[in-house]
């Protein structure tokens, strides 16, 4: 992992698996997935998880100086928020259209050409070194390239970057040990991007 933590990799075949297994007793008064339970605590929350295991872990994923925290910051706060203005039409029923998909990724443009921006300033988005903005970011860029990979190719400096993450050892090593997932982002049944 980018936090260099190893960890027990729980995932979920099915709805019922989670919604009539450990949904009903995990220890947490709203029980969601993804969850992080350490030190007797659970939390749940992507945006929550990122930002506690960086701070936990490595805290340099979380910027190394006050004006790189507080750009990481910014970025990584921005991109939570595109995720469910575009990812919605990825459970529509039927399966939307990929006018549809590039109808709801027009809402976030101005978000990813301020991205662009910063990366044709430097490698990473808002900090000397990769940070929570760049993971959450390389994570976002898949979603989009699923939902429309031709409208994801209008941002000069996002191939470079994408790249550049997936070259980091940490990286790799995690492929490698089939600690994450690409693709699909969401089990079959649930919702589907371009058919899959």
């Amino acid at each position: 992992t980018a936090a260099g933590v190893d960890f027990e990799d729980k995932r979920y075949s099915g709805k019922e698996d989670w919604f009539e297994g450990d949904k009903k007793t995990l220890d947490h008064d709203a029980p969601n997935i993804p969850y992080l339970t350490f030190d007797g605590v659970t939390i749940t929350e992507n945006d929550s998880i990122v930002r506690t295991v960086a701070y936990r872990y490595k805290k340099e994923l979380l910027g190394k100086s006050g004006k790189e925290m507080a750009l990481v910051e910014n970025y990584f706060t921005a991109l939570t928020k595109t995720n469910p203005k575009f990812r919605g039409t990825a459970f529509k029923q039927p399966a939307a259209t990929p006018d549809e998909h590039k109808e709801a990724l027009e809402t976030i443009k101005a978000t990813l050409d301020a991205v662009n921006k910063r990366l044709a300033k430097g490698k990473w988005i808002a900090s000397e070194n990769v940070s929570i903005a760049d993971i959450y970011f390389w994570e976002t860029l898949q979603a989009i390239k699923l939902a429309h990979a031709e409208w994801a190719g209008q941002f000069e400096h996002f191939k470079r970057f994408e790249a550049d993450f997936e070259a980091q050892e940490w990286f790799q090593k995690g492929k490698e040990a089939d600690k994450f997932i690409i693709k699909p982002f969401y089990p079959p049944g649930m919702a589907s991007l371009n058919n899959i």
